[in-house]
């Protein structure tokens, strides 16, 4: 069975989740990624809930309560490569959306919640 459009959309999201989740070793509650298009201009960016605490991904570190606890690798040029991988992801998108005869989307919000609360 060949691929649809779908398909590759949704692999290129899961792609954009997973480089979030790597920049933050998976110590995370939630995930959003924030994703903008405009003609010939993408913007991508992420953040996290940590502790239950929104914070920025330049901003982890201060989510560490406990001395003991590791911190995160919140370099310039870590935060430049996660931004890097999101932005030729939403460059493909646009690809697939030519390929496809699809409208690029102006704006894409991801959520993932990795820790979901229990209901009674």
């Amino acid at each position: 069975m060949s691929k649809v459009f779908e398909d590759y959309l949704s692999e290129l999201h899961t792609d954009m989740v997973d480089i979030g989740l790597e920049y933050v070793e998976n110590r995370a509650e939630d995930i959003y990624i924030y994703c903008s298009y405009e003609p010939e201009m993408y913007a991508f960016d992420v953040f996290y809930k940590i502790n239950g605490q929104f914070v920025l991904k330049n901003n982890l570190n201060n989510t560490v309560n406990d001395s003991d606890k590791e911190l995160f690798d919140t370099s310039e040029p870590r935060q430049e490569a996660l931004l890097d991988v999101g932005l030729k992801n939403l460059e493909e998108i646009h690809k697939k959306c030519k390929e496809y005869e699809e409208e690029m989307p102006t704006e894409i919000k991801l959520h993932l919640s990795l820790f979901p609360t229990l209901v009674n």
